[in-house]
């Protein structure tokens, strides 16, 4: 009886940068394929629990209460819960800013991978104010437009 050899292998994408760059999604839905298949296809639905939700939304519900130039630039307002709470995104994470791919399994003696798909898309609520200033441009980000929030 001949053994079975495999090796300990992954392969892991860089983060992607989901959502704008001044709202980042509650939701995003993630489908792999490896070709050829080492097993079936994997798609994941990810989401963040309605408990984590709840606090977070309680703090942009205050922001938009306040003179700032735009009510529903959730980068802004992660700034203000900051100095407000400085340790609130230690004990939860509200929301999906980055997605990350990674594929852990053994490899098996002559598999290979020769292709690997993936796709996402995300959902966020469609409630949003103008800015008040007029020189803010929600389509034109000053800075790209992807969400830079990084939790440390």
């Amino acid at each position: 009886m001949r053994a079975t050899v495999f090796r300990e292998n992954w392969v892991q994408t860089k983060p992607l940068a989901v959502g704008l760059y001044w709202r980042a999604p509650t939701s995003a839905s993630v489908g792999v394929k490896i070709l050829p298949p080492l097993r079936k296809d994997l798609p994941a639905d990810v989401g963040i629990p309605e408990r984590e939700l709840r606090q977070y939304q309680g703090y942009l519900e205050q922001y938009s209460k306040l003179d700032v130039p735009w009510t529903s630039d959730e980068e802004a307002a992660v700034r203000w819960i900051l100095k407000q709470q400085p340790d609130f995104f230690e004990r939860s994470l509200p929301f999906i800013g980055y997605i990350e791919f990674l594929f852990d399994a053994p490899f098996y003696e002559g598999w290979r991978i020769k292709r690997f798909e993936a796709h996402t898309s995300y959902g966020m609520s469609g409630l949003s104010a103008a800015p008040k200033d007029g020189n803010i441009d929600v389509d034109v980000p000053p800075h790209g437009n992807t969400w830079r929030f990084k939790a440390s």
